[in-house]
């Protein structure tokens, strides 16, 4: 037996969330990676992966990646709108989206207390990652029964939450040392994908949703 896929209810304003929120989380990939890689260009003792990315916020290129998180984490609540317009048929999809959003809170607040401001940077960063893993994990479901997501997004969540579990392991075991910097590069790489898929396939789904309109009248 076939699992049933609901369509999502979506009018016109639902519609234009889920272009606003796919627009927002694009161009929040957008900031944050210039705002990373100008850092990073200012800042020859940064080492990819043995360093942490906050590392950046203190350094040469601290402006310009405290700039680059904090206006992430704000589109990152647009994006989140859309995703709670893309999922609100279900439960777990309307809890992910808030949670996706809170997520972006605490991001723009990695970007207001950088390294040195000790412990509040270390609260929000943790708690960013912490919402952010729990986003992804209860969006899951609704968006394997999504069609604006069940083709890609959906199952690229799911490898990134097993991946994540499978290379926390030996990275913890085998070089613990490293295993703080290196899990961070690696979570962060996942979300910028994830979000720039997920962001994609709501723009398609809202334009193919508005071209449809006008062929229906």
């Amino acid at each position: 037996m076939k699992e049933e896929i609901v369509p999502p209810n979506i009018d016109d304003r639902g519609t234009d969330a889920l272009l606003i929120g796919g627009v927002s989380g694009i161009v929040a990939v957008v900031c944050f990676l210039v705002g990373y890689g100008t850092a990073w260009a200012l800042s020859p003792w940064y080492d990819f992966g043995g360093n942490y990315l906050s590392d950046l916020g203190v350094g040469e290129g601290a402006f310009a990646f405290n700039i680059g998180v904090m206006s992430a984490g704000l589109l990152t609540i647009p994006f989140a709108w859309g995703l709670w317009n893309a999922l609100r048929e279900y439960i777990l999809g309307k809890l992910g989206s808030v949670v996706c959003a809170l997520a972006g809170i605490f991001l723009f607040l990695v970007g207001v207390f950088p390294e040195d401001q000790v412990p509040t940077h270390y609260i929000v960063s943790v708690s960013f990652f912490a919402s952010l893993g729990v986003a992804l994990m209860i969006l899951a479901i609704p968006m394997i029964r999504s069609p604006v997501f069940r083709r890609v997004a959906a199952p690229l969540t799911i490898v990134i939450i097993v991946l994540s579990i499978v290379l926390a392991i030996p990275i913890v075991l085998v070089i613990p040392l490293k295993a703080g910097p290196l899990m961070e590069t690696i979570a962060v790489l996942e979300a910028l994908v994830w979000l720039s898929v997920a962001s994609v396939q709501m723009i398609l789904f809202a334009r193919s949703e508005q071209e449809e309109v006008p062929a229906q009248e």
